[in-house]
C-alpha cells in the first residue's frame, strides 16, 4: 500500500511541475514528504530506503509525461478556472506551512525573512505578464546549438526553483520563453530537446538540493518562514488569469472545493 501511495504522490508532484504557477515543492510540503525527500537524497539514505525515491520519481515522470498534453490544453483553454483551483490549493496549504514554522521561539528575523520572501515572490509571480512577450526569446535561438544551450540554462534555473516550495519551475520556463518547447519535448519524447533539459535538471537538482538541505537542517524554523512567504506571495500571480471568470459562481465553487480538500488533507498530517 505504501508503494502505491509513493507512486501517487510522485504523480501529483509531476502534474504540479507541468503547470506554470504551481510548485512541485509546495505539493511535496502539502503531501508532508518535502523534508523526507531532501534528507533522503544522499548515498547512505538511498540505500536504506531505495523504494521510496525510485517510486516517487517514477510517479513524477509519469505525471509529467502523462499529463503534459492535457495540462497544456487546459492551461490554454481553461486558464481562468484552473487558476481558481490553484488559488484554493495554495490557500489550503498555508495553515500547514505556518504550523511547521510556529512551534518554539520566534525571532524578529523570522518575520523579516517572511516579509522579504513575500515581497520577492509577489514580484516573481507577477512576471508572467512578461512571459507573453518572451516568445521572441526563442526566435533568436531557433537555429543552431544556441537553442540547446538556452534550454540547458533555463532548465537548470527551473529545477533550482522547482525544489524550493512556492516557486514554480514551469513558471521560470514560461518567463524564459521555453515552456511550450519543453512541454512539446516531453509529450513527443524528442530526445534532441530532452537531453539538454535533462542535463539542466541534473545540475539544478545538485545545486539546489545541497543548498536547501543545509538550510533545512541548520535553520529549520527560519526556512519555513521563508517558505511561508514564498507560498503566500505566489497568490497574486494567479489574479490576471482569474479575471476572465471572476463573475462565474462555478469559479468560487472550485476554489472552495480545492481549499477544503487541501486543508483537510494537510491537516491530517
Amino acid at each position: 500500500m505504501k508503494n502505491i501511495k509513493y507512486l501517487l504522490y510522485g504523480f501529483i508532484i509531476g502534474i504540479a511541475n507541468a503547470i506554470p504557477g504551481v510548485s512541485g515543492g509546495t505539493m511535496a510540503v502539502i503531501l508532508n514528504i518535502y523534508d523526507r525527500v531532501l534528507l533522503s537524497l544522499s548515498p547512505k539514505k538511498i540505500k536504506e530506503d531505495p523504494a521510496f525515491l525510485s517510486l516517487l520519481f517514477s510517479g513524477i515522470l509519469l505525471g509529467l509525461y502523462g499529463m503534459s498534453n492535457i495540462m497544456v490544453f487546459l492551461f490554454k483553454e481553461q486558464s481562468g478556472l484552473l487558476s481558481f483551483c490553484f488559488f484554493g490549493i495554495i490557500l489550503g496549504s498555508i495553515p500547514v506551512i505556518y504550523k511547521r514554522s510556529k512551534d518554539g521561539e520566534k525571532k524578529t528575523t523570522h518575520y523579516l525573512l517572511f516579509l522579504c520572501s513575500l515581497i520577492f515572490m509577489t514580484s516573481i509571480s507577477l512576471l508572467p505578464v512578461l512571459a507573453s512577450k518572451n516568445t521572441a526569446v526563442l526566435m533568436a535561438f531557433e537555429q543552431g546549438s544556441t537553442l540547446y544551450l538556452w534550454l540547458f540554462i533555463a532548465s537548470t534555473l527551473a529545477m533550482i526553483a522547482m525544489i524550493l516550495p512556492g516557486i514554480s519551475g514551469s513558471l521560470i520556463l514560461l518567463i524564459l520563453g521555453v515552456y511550450d518547447t519543453a512541454m512539446e519535448a516531453v509529450s513527443s519524447l524528442d530526445i534532441a530537446l530532452l537531453l539538454p533539459l535533462l542535463m539542466g535538471v541534473l545540475l539544478g537538482g545538485f545545486l539546489g538540493i545541497n543548498t536547501i538541505k543545509a538550510l533545512l537542517i541548520n535553520y529549520h524554523k527560519a526556512f519555513y518562514f521563508i517558505v511561508l512567504g514564498l507560498v503566500t506571495g505566489s497568490l497574486p500571480g494567479l489574479y490576471p488569469e482569474m479575471k476572465s471568470v471572476m463573475f462565474s459562481p462555478f469559479s468560487y465553487i472550485l476554489l472552495i472545493i480545492f481549499f477544503i480538500i487541501t486543508y483537510k488533507f494537510s491537516k491530517s498530517y
